[in-house]
């Protein structure tokens, strides 16, 4: 099936991006290309302001662009201290035959969480924000964000689809024990489990602080879809995982700062590692499917090797043991 996952990413030249800001933006300024996985971006400076210009993948529908419009600005409307980037002029333009959306949006300062040394304060501070950016979207809903989706980790019909384009029995069987550990631990729980709509995104490369303001930004509302809540977290620490040869203590950090903004109830503190390890699988199981397709794109595999590591540690742990220390720990 034809999707945004199996379409490459838009490839204007900085060349055409400079007629087209010049033509149906009216702004002329340095182009840099900034990597995008199914879109394409690139920061804009003009002499007195900095832009994105985002240009969707073909085969992205309007109304998901639309959830992700309409989450910026509920989320600015309910903590305007949360930097999220408003959009400042969209347009569709026809190219060789083809109609893009292009996106014009807010440029956030600040630096990415990726680029400066964390504390484990500072893992706290970013559950709390992460926390504040649950709650501003608690009450939050559209239509669209109701789909069949592969980055939402609690749709594993998708993931075992996935499995298939894993050459390696081995691998595909670590695949397997997870997938039974969360059949067995999350399954017969997952009509208690609350839901709302989701970044399902927050990672150390979409959080930006601003540290003259003091104040916490996102970015990247690409992957937005109605899922458990507890999968919003989740995705956060599992990159806190592979970031780490000691991750747990950061782990705890996180989730008491979050738990802090956003408290979790005992339930979803008890099957998080499971959520947890979920997004590994999904990690490496869509690196398989999307390197098929397209080899040539090396970003597809930067997080395939981490992930298949810490899959390979998390096997040899007792997860129900993690499970208990991270709830004595975090509540």
């Amino acid at each position: 099936m034809i999707s945004v996952f199996t379409v490459p990413a838009p490839s204007f030249t900085k060349l055409q991006i400079e007629q087209i800001l010049q033509s149906k933006f009216n702004l002329s300024g340095c182009v840099k290309n900034l990597y995008g996985d199914r879109d394409q971006n690139f920061l804009i400076k003009t002499k007195n302001i900095s832009y994105i210009l985002k240009i969707f993948n073909i085969e992205e529908k309007i109304n998901i662009i639309d959830v992700q419009d309409s989450a910026i600005n509920h989320i600015r409307k309910n903590d305007s201290d949360i930097l999220v980037p408003l959009t400042i002029d969209h347009k569709r333009i026809n190219q060789n035959g083809k109609t893009y959306t292009f996106k014009l949006l807010e440029y956030l300062e600040g630096e990415f969480l990726h680029e400066k040394t964390m504390s484990l304060q500072d893992y706290t501070n970013m559950g709390s924000f992460m926390g504040k950016l649950s709650t501003a979207l608690i009450d939050f809903n559209h239509k669209a964000a109701h789909r069949s989706f592969a980055w939402d980790c609690r749709q594993t019909s998708i993931l075992k689809t996935n499995l298939n384009f894993i050459d390696s029995n081995t691998k595909q069987n670590t695949i397997l024990f997870f997938l039974d550990k969360y059949e067995k631990n999350v399954v017969p729980f997952l009509d208690k489990l609350r839901m709302s709509v989701i970044h399902n995104d927050g990672n150390d490369h979409n959080i930006i602080i601003n540290q003259k303001h003091k104040t916490f930004g996102i970015i990247d509302f690409g992957d937005m879809v109605h899922s458990f809540h507890i999968v919003e977290p989740a995705v956060a620490i599992a990159y806190i995982y592979l970031n780490n040869q000691s991750p747990f203590e950061k782990i705890y950090a996180f989730l008491k700062g979050y738990h802090s903004s956003f408290p979790l109830k005992t339930l979803e503190l008890k099957v998080i590692i499971y959520f947890m390890c979920m997004r590994l699988c999904t990690t490496v199981t869509m690196s398989a499917w999307r390197k098929k397709l397209f080899p040539e794109n090396k970003y597809l595999r930067i997080s395939e090797n981490p992930a298949w590591s810490a899959l390979d540690k998390l096997s040899k742990s007792n997860l129900s043991r993690l499970s208990k220390d991270l709830l004595k720990n975090v509540k």
